[in-house]
């Protein structure tokens, strides 16, 4: 009985060093300073720098030509009564990215403009994620006094089945920044 314990509790004492290992194969999606500003137009603007890194399993998927869809959601939210949140405002934005084989090319598929190719990975996932420059509202919007909130994901329901499967169940496919906090600039006009 003390020997299945001795094998459990060696077993659990390797289990750190053999997550942190397996961490470090897992996506992750990173914003620094997300802040909203107008542009010289008066148009609201997104700013921030935007950081990412995929799995394996992702990147395999991609080089395999399944098209992966990225969805970007400025909001912004009303706090009535203390604890109830209003939504007030939000814009949405989706990219697809897909490789093609025979070209050797990545292709980005926005919402009102043009198809862009790019033979980096990198730069192709650069410009589905991109914050920097958005416009996330009109001159006539209003902020103040909301809070405002982004959140940049992989879409896994867009994912073909077979991998949907796979993307329920294992946390190789779950790339989100969950919701961040947006901070005002109403006086920052840009130069």
């Amino acid at each position: 009985m003390l020997l299945i314990f001795a094998f459990v509790g060696a077993g659990l004492a390797s289990l750190p060093s053999e997550t942190r290992a397996a961490d470090a194969t897992l996506p992750s999606l990173m914003v620094a300073e997300p802040r909203l500003q107008r542009d010289l137009a008066g148009y609201w603007i997104l700013k921030g720098g935007v950081s990412v890194s995929l799995s394996p399993s992702l990147i395999a998927a991609i080089e395999r030509g399944v098209p992966l869809e990225f969805e970007s959601i400025f909001r912004a939210r009303q706090t009535h009564w203390g604890f109830w949140k209003r939504l007030v405002y939000q814009e949405k934005r989706v990219a697809r990215l897909q490789f093609q084989p025979l070209t050797r090319l990545f292709y980005v598929f926005k919402q009102g403009a043009p198809v862009e190719a790019f033979d980096d990975l990198t730069k192709a996932l650069r410009a589905c994620l991109v914050v920097k420059d958005w416009r996330v509202a009109p001159p006539e919007e209003a902020f103040e006094g909301l809070e405002l909130g982004l959140r940049l994901r992989l879409d896994e329901n867009a994912l073909p089945k077979p991998l949907l499967i796979g993307a329920l169940t294992t946390a190789d496919y779950q790339l989100t920044t969950g919701w961040l906090s947006v901070h005002y600039g109403e006086g920052s006009l840009l130069p």
